[in-house]
């Protein structure tokens, strides 16, 4: 699998790209686009801002996707979801899908990516963006390796829409493990998109 290279120097990368698991490559050369601010970290946990968004909506992918053009949700890292009961929603997580490091994307990325390493107890680094916008999720839990539920504390009406948005992106976990501080990788976030960073100076 072959991906093309967003380089966050001054500029970052704005325009959007399809929900894809595959990549292909080509001629084209990298496209940069100057932006107001660069974000200073990539983790859609680390920082909330269109511009964050900007470059993490090419790197990291969504669970589902949302076309834009009919407003209708499709599968993404998920082919298929279904609601359990009132407050459980379970996804089936797309197989052979590939992080940027060459490690496999799984339910148990998604687990622990959702857990208390990065996302739910006050502990958590991404608690504060977290706990804002995904303030009923009880517990995420992989069922096998491409089967995953997301259980809330009451029914959310909108949790599709939590999914298919930036809360929904879920980055790879073995190279958030690996990553040295959570600083460190917000400016090396690993994903499944069709963009890979190999660069981020902010500010400079």
């Amino acid at each position: 699998m072959h991906f093309r290279k967003i380089a966050l120097v001054i500029t970052a990368v704005t325009f959007m790209v399809m929900c894809t698991t595959v990549a292909v490559a080509d001629n084209r050369k990298n496209l940069t686009v100057a932006v107001q601010q660069v974000t200073k970290h990539l983790d859609p946990m680390g920082f909330n801002a269109n511009v964050n968004e900007r470059v993490s909506n090419n790197v990291v992918e969504t669970l589902i996707g949302y076309n834009y053009q009919t407003g209708k949700l499709e599968p993404c890292l998920a082919t298929e979801w279904r609601m359990v009961d009132a407050v459980t929603v379970e996804l089936k997580i797309r197989k052979n899908v590939k992080c940027h490091n060459g490690e496999d994307f799984n339910a148990y990325d998604v687990e622990y990516m959702f857990g208390p390493a990065r996302l739910m107890g006050k502990s958590a680094p991404g608690y504060a963006v977290g706990s804002v916008f995904w303030p009923t999720l009880k517990e995420v839990k992989a069922i096998d390796s491409h089967t995953v539920r997301f259980v809330t504390t009451v029914p959310d009406p909108v949790i599709l829409n939590r999914l298919s948005g930036f809360v929904g992106q879920v980055p790879c976990a073995d190279a958030f493990k690996q990553a040295k501080s959570w600083e460190q990788w917000g400016l090396s976030v690993v994903g499944t998109g069709p963009y890979k960073v190999v660069e981020s100076k902010p500010l400079e």
